[in-house]
């Protein structure tokens, strides 16, 4: 039987994924498993990502965000997308870099390894930015790095979107530590900010040598630890200036914390 390809991708896809041959697991997730490959016609090592079966538009949509950021400066390169025989959902092609992340050296990093792959995460958000693009979960493991050149990746895209002023996004997105306050207050308009703030929480973790620099047990818990540090008075001009409620019972532990 010949397995068709789905209506709802467009563009010159391979049937099937062939070509490609699994060496060993990378890392499994809600959304997708992924795998060290190789490619049988290239010889080259590749990134194997088997997307599991979610809604069409989910898919469809990370792989065009995955196409307008091709080439994009310390972005992952998508290759090729190829259909699994298994799932008949799509597998995403990506180059390989590199099987480590920067949360296996977090803690290892002198001043000026912090100072470069800051530099090199805010050259990928720059260009993802650039393009219109959010990429919603920025983490250490979300950024592969290759320590032997001090090179870096931005993967996994598939919470990313494009960034539509005055548009309702879903704010149960991003991993909580690096979870900008608005999405821990569940305000909808939010924008590229969201990115920025997650990159200074791995900027802190570096800095003080912590996994985590924020870590809450809850969105609430989590939103009163970033306000233990930084204080509550922005926290609370940023209340005012997007007409923004928060339960009264917690604004009495916020006000606790004014500087």
């Amino acid at each position: 039987m010949t397995t068709k390809m789905p209506k709802y991708l467009t563009g010159s896809f391979r049937r099937n994924c062939d070509r490609y041959e699994i060496i060993s697991t990378l890392g499994r997730g809600k959304y997708s498993e992924v795998y060290e490959g190789i490619d049988n016609v290239s010889g080259k090592r590749v990134v194997i990502k088997i997307l599991k079966p979610v809604r069409k538009v989910k898919i469809s949509r990370e792989i065009t965000i995955l196409q307008t950021l091709r080439s994009g400066t310390n972005i992952v390169e998508l290759l090729d997308v190829c259909l699994d025989r298994v799932t008949n959902t799509p597998s995403l092609i990506f180059e390989f870099i590199s099987s480590s992340n920067l949360k296996t050296i977090l803690n290892q990093l002198s001043l000026e390894d912090i100072q470069h792959y800051t530099f090199q995460i805010l050259k990928a958000i720059d260009y993802c930015h650039s393009r219109g693009i959010m990429h919603r979960d920025i983490k250490p493991m979300n950024i592969i790095v290759d320590v032997n050149n001090k090179s870096l990746k931005l993967i996994d895209w598939g919470l990313s979107e494009f960034y539509i002023p005055n548009k309702d996004f879903n704010t149960r997105v991003s991993s909580r530590p690096y979870k900008s306050p608005e999405l821990l207050i569940g305000y909808h308009y939010y924008d590229f900010s969201m990115d920025i703030w997650s990159t200074g929480c791995i900027l802190a973790a570096m800095m003080f040598k912590k996994d985590h620099f924020f870590l809450g047990k809850d969105n609430n818990d989590q939103l009163l630890k970033i306000v233990q540090i930084l204080g509550s008075n922005d926290f609370f001009n940023y209340l005012q200036k997007f007409n923004i409620t928060v339960d009264a019972s917690e604004m009495t532990l916020y006000k606790k914390y004014c500087k």
